[in-house]
């Protein structure tokens, strides 16, 4: 048993030295010992695969996607069900900062709003929103959003816009963990099956689940996704097979 605990903590240290210099891990599996369901004489243990993605990479998915094919501007009312008064209003430059566990996204907003008559909008907004990971995918989920400059016209078309902002920040912003995801798991695979006296460990690629998802604020800006795998101890001689 001494043999096993010593292996788990040098197995730790190989696998989880790139990511300590950004986060602390804390998912609630890690380090639990557990049975397989329908074979008790084989135990797991529960590793961290922590998922990095800077905060400027989800901005430039963000661009490509949304304002690059109309040469920086993104129109939310234009081709949708939206009410014509705000067709011709359109956000630009997107710039994406982790605050606190929240991650913000400042535009530019301007256009023309057809109210009850044609007002020339321009200014900033901010939407605020809670990163959360369904499978292996990012998503803003409870965006809210609040205009950042001080004007009339920008507060009163907010207020009566904001909400076509918000759900399309919900519907179409998104961001996949899968290639990063695979990357590391190919890069754990290398490591294993691991010998250790009279004990063999072997990687379960099939057993993949997230434990939690966080921000961080330095040294980089990005998002976190803890996702864990697990090791299934066999004999020794089962390395050698």
């Amino acid at each position: 048993m001494r043999s096993f605990i010593v292996l788990l903590l040098a197995l730790y240290l190989v696998t989880g030295c790139k990511s300590t210099k950004q986060i602390q891990t804390t998912g609630e599996n890690k380090g639990v010992l557990v049975t397989l369901s329908g074979d008790t004489n084989k135990p797991i243990q529960v590793i961290a695969l922590p998922v990095f993605i800077p905060a400027i990479e989800l901005q430039n998915q963000l661009y490509q996607q949304y304002f690059a094919p109309n040469y920086g501007k993104y129109y939310p009312c234009q081709g949708e069900a939206c009410d014509d008064s705000y067709k011709d209003l359109y956000v630009e430059s997107p710039f994406i900062h982790i605050k606190d566990s929240l991650v913000t996204i400042k535009m530019h907003l301007a256009g023309v709003a057809h109210l009850l008559v044609s007002v020339s909008v321009s200014g900033d907004i901010t939407l605020t929103a809670k990163p959360e990971v369904h499978n292996d995918t990012l998503y803003f989920r409870h965006v809210t959003m609040k205009p950042s400059s001080q004007s009339i016209i920008l507060a009163i078309t907010t207020s009566l816009f904001g909400k076509v902002i918000e759900r399309k920040i919900q519907e179409k912003a998104w961001y996949s963990f899968r290639p990063k995801l695979d990357a590391t798991k190919e890069d754990m695979r290398k490591k294993f099956p691991l010998k250790w006296g009279n004990i063999c460990l072997l990687l379960d690629l099939k057993r993949i689940y997230l434990n939690d998802v966080k921000t961080q604020v330095k040294p980089v800006e990005g998002i976190i996704a803890n996702f864990a795998a697990q090791l299934t101890v066999e004999s020794g001689d089962f390395c050698g097979q």
